[in-house]
């Protein structure tokens, strides 16, 4: 987690304890238990699914989407040692720009190939300058304005902004783009007659800010 958002979570959770809120952590509920509990509200935060592109070598199985790499991010404190190999992360928004600056960390030589000429956009001016500096001190290859062609099992191919065909190396390939709403859960419960309220990126791809506007708009309506 990159820093700042750390130390949101560390006083999102600061506040909960001192509010007297239970958290309840590897308790999965699906719609026939959130409709048996009888909750008086119900607010869905299942964020978003990432998929994979449309192009050739895509469903390769070094080819991964960020809702996959939970235990490879877990791990980051002491992580594994990625020296030597090559990773590709397609899609340079700050997702991307952070997943590549773990690879980086350990290791790794690492190209992020965004198909704007914005990386981090997410960010604003003066964030996105800090991200982009920041990466590129790390010795993060950032190519924008890439048309992505292909995979292959060593490879990725890319077109540039001339339309000259390149490639890159890759042992691991991170797809960080192509976020769409992972709605499935708060569908299942509106069709039980729940109304269920969802708010973050399955609601729409708004990330940290947008997820926190959601959810004060939705709690001020209650």
């Amino acid at each position: 987690t990159a820093e700042p958002n750390a130390a949101l979570l560390r006083w999102f959770e600061g506040e909960m304890e001192r509010r007297g809120i239970e958290v309840r952590l590897d308790t999965p509920m699906d719609a026939d238990a959130i409709t048996s509990a009888g909750f008086d509200a119900v607010f869905v935060a299942t964020g978003a699914r990432w998929l994979r592109p449309e192009v050739p070598g895509a469903d390769l199985d070094h080819v991964q989407t960020v809702d996959a790499l939970g235990a490879w991010l877990e791990s980051e404190a002491g992580g594994p040692s990625e020296r030597g190999r090559s990773f590709v992360v397609i899609g340079g928004d700050r997702a991307g720009i952070a997943l590549a600056g773990v690879a980086r960390s350990r290791g790794a030589e690492v190209t992020v190939l965004e198909p704007s000429g914005v990386f981090a956009a997410a960010n604003g001016l003066v964030g996105r300058w800090r991200y982009v500096h920041e990466a590129q001190q790390a010795g993060i290859r950032l190519v924008g304005q890439a048309t992505l062609r292909g995979v292959d099992p060593v490879s990725v191919h890319w077109s540039d902004a001339e339309g000259v065909l390149r490639a890159a190396d890759a042992d691991r390939v991170i797809v960080s783009s192509g976020a769409t709403p992972d709605t499935v859960l708060a569908r299942h419960l509106v069709d039980r007659g729940i109304a269920a309220r969802a708010l973050g990126d399955c609601f729409s791809i708004g990330l940290v800010e947008g997820a926190m506007q959601r959810a004060a708009e939705l709690v001020l309506d209650l």
